[in-house]
């Protein structure tokens, strides 16, 4: 059977990425791969990068609000406010109503990581 599967998964052919007829592996040459992979990880380095500095910038511009909130008005606990801040957030995205020059995708990964944050301080 160990045999069976790992024919199923490795075979002679043309490569879907390069077209070259190497060895394959989920229908794609070693050297793909490994290229695709190296691609992700930069993505997500730029990705995580823009995360950081926009949470920086933000958590600098608004006083650190999200974590240690002034309490004029609420007396929500921080993951509460963060979970408010969460549906909002995710009922723009639900509407479709973008506000320009915000990004509501970055903001949401924002807000879970400030929630992880929050979490890991409790």
């Amino acid at each position: 059977m160990g045999n069976l599967a790992s024919e199923v998964e490795s075979r002679l052919g043309a490569c879907h990425i390069c077209g070259k007829i190497k060895v394959l592996t989920n229908r794609k040459c070693k050297e793909c791969a490994i290229d695709q992979h190296s691609q992700f990880k930069r993505d997500l380095g730029f990705i995580l990068e823009q995360l950081e500095l926009t949470l920086i910038e933000k958590n600098k511009a608004y006083g650190d609000s999200a974590l240690n909130p002034c309490r004029i008005f609420s007396r929500a606990d921080v993951l509460e406010q963060i979970n408010v801040r969460i549906d909002d957030k995710l009922n723009r995205i639900i509407n479709s109503g973008e506000y320009p020059g915000d990004d509501d995708e970055l903001d949401l990964l924002g807000y879970l990581i400030l929630r992880r944050i929050g979490r890991s301080r409790q």
